[in-house]
């Protein structure tokens, strides 16, 4: 069964998120801020950010961006 998920990382924030790469918003189409599942993490550099984003095994990766399939 696949994972189904990647690692977001907000460039303003440094926050680090595990999103579902599916679209799961019903709301509205395409809603990317329902993507995100849980915070795993904040940073104090986008370096550290990465590393936590690292850490975290996803299926898809690591982006800078909120997407959906």
């Amino acid at each position: 069964m696949s994972a189904d998920n990647y690692t977001f990382i907000n460039e303003k924030t440094l926050e680090v998120f595990v999103c579902v790469a599916s679209c799961v918003c019903d709301h509205k189409k395409h809603c990317y801020q329902c993507q995100k599942m849980a915070c795993i993490g904040k940073a104090m550099t986008l370096r550290k950010a990465i590393t936590i984003a690292e850490r975290h095994g996803t299926e898809y990766g690591i982006f800078f961006r909120l997407w959906c399939k």
